[in-house]
């Protein structure tokens, strides 16, 4: 991707994406069908009812430059994977696959050390080989409707993971997905397009964890596109921590589809980023599926949390909890946007939306717009918003006992959004997420005060 021209100041990409269309390699077809949907939408706007509350007109303001490859021969000989990460990752133990700026960095990762079951790829292999499946593990827009950030990652891909988990595989090991954005100090942002296909055999187990994080002085924008298949009795746990640099722009869609009897428990905190974004689009397409999309959010400053989530129930007794929590101060903004669609062979489902958020400044704000649209009868679906302040009753009682305002007020945040990470099962990753959550209240100064 190339730099921003003056003629492409109303879309800092279109002159990338034209350029992209035209490379031949594996996914060609794919490269040109997906620069044809980011043309015909161009940069989203808010009149574009799914970012209605979410401007990017950030981005037309910035130049783009598609970010450097690594330079795997500078990489120090000592460096490992778990020096090379930045302290703002998640702190946990397990098989780390590094990218960085979007490419895999096969030095910091454990690409020699996979547990049993687990197969994994680059994308950068696969269409160096001319790999033909790969447009059957890729598609456009991973099935979004009307997504041009998700066509326009497929226009520029470049590299990525092709992860497999075995049928039947039980992954004790957890698998560690680094991705860090760097920019060591140019205006322009350079822009990354991380993509990852995951597919979860019938009956297997595992557990995935994301760290997005930045590195470096200037600005980036990370434009990732998911897509995650479990197969019939199939159980993944993922936990996405999203902790990028403050000057940059984050954007991610996730697909998902869960297929019989299978099992989906995810969970992402997002406490970086200037703006960030987050959607996933779920099918339960098999009976008795499950998909519990759950999160928490912290916002500071001028910043923007986004988090649009759509759940499609299109099989009996399938299963779907989304429970948010927010907290916004200064004059941040946060959207939470969830559809739960029950379709009407869907009987006997069972939706669940919730989202509460804490707002600890005048000029923050909280747009929540739960919907449900039921074809079906025999369901048992609700949905709920909750906005207010901190506790007064509480804030008295730690103040009456000799706690320094502001510190009281930080604990209280502190205890409202550790609360919504209790739904992390595996304990260091529960534990992990609680101490970065706190790393970052406490870089804050005077959060509500």
């Amino acid at each position: 991707m190339s730099a921003m021209s003056d003629s492409d100041t109303q879309d800092p990409f279109s002159a990338s994406v034209r350029a992209d269309s035209l490379r031949r390699d594996a996914i060609a077809d794919l490269r040109q069908k997906a620069a044809g949907a980011y043309e015909s939408a161009g940069l989203p706007t808010r009149r574009v009812e799914r970012w209605k509350f979410t401007d990017l007109k950030g981005l037309r303001k910035l130049g783009f430059a598609q970010a450097a490859p690594v330079d795997v021969a500078a990489t120090p000989e000592s460096a490992t994977p778990e020096s090379a990460t930045p302290e703002s990752a998640a702190a946990v133990d397990g098989v780390r696959l590094t990218l960085v700026n979007g490419r895999v960095v096969p030095a910091l990762s454990d690409l020699d050390n996979l547990p049993k079951g687990v197969r994994v790829r680059t994308i950068a292999d696969a269409l160096a080989e001319g790999d033909a499946d790969l447009t059957a593990r890729l598609s456009v827009d991973a099935g979004f409707t009307d997504a041009p950030m998700a066509a326009l990652n497929t226009a520029a891909l470049e590299d990525g993971l092709l992860i497999d988990i075995a049928d039947g595989a039980i992954v004790d090991d957890l698998l560690h997905l680094v991705f860090i954005n760097v920019n060591q100090g140019t205006e322009a942002a350079t822009a990354s397009f991380p993509r990852l296909a995951l597919n979860v055999g019938a009956a297997a187990q595992a557990t995935i964890v994301e760290s997005h994080v930045g590195a470096g002085t200037g600005p980036t924008l990370s434009n990732g596109v998911s897509e995650i298949a479990l197969g019939p009795k199939a159980s993944l746990a993922h936990s996405v921590l999203q902790n990028e640099a403050l000057q940059s722009y984050h954007l991610g869609s996730t697909s998902l589809s869960v297929d019989e009897g299978a099992s989906y428990n995810g969970f992402v905190l997002q406490l970086g980023a200037a703006l960030a974004r987050r959607e996933v689009r779920a099918i339960l397409k098999g009976a008795k599926a499950e998909a519990h999309i759950n999160g928490a959010y912290l916002g500071d400053g001028d910043r923007v949390v986004d988090n649009t989530l759509f759940v499609d129930h299109a099989a009996p007794e399938t299963v779907s909890r989304e429970t948010f929590k927010g907290v916004l101060d200064n004059r941040s903004r946060g959207v939470f946007q969830a559809k739960t669609l029950v379709r009407q062979v869907a009987q006997k489902t069972d939706g669940q939306q919730l989202h509460k958020a804490l707002l600890l400044a005048d000029g923050a704000e909280v747009d929540a717009k739960p919907e449900l649209e039921i074809y079906a009868d025999d369901v048992a679906c609700a949905h709920g918003a909750t906005v207010g302040d901190l506790n007064k009753d509480q804030l008295f009682y730690l103040r009456a006992r000799g706690i320094p305002e502001h510190q009281a007020r930080a604990m209280l945040i502190e205890a409202f959004m550790i609360d919504s990470l209790n739904v992390i099962e595996r304990a260091q990753v529960r534990e992990a997420f609680q101490a970065a959550l706190a790393a970052r209240l406490n870089q804050i100064e005077g959060i509500g005060g």
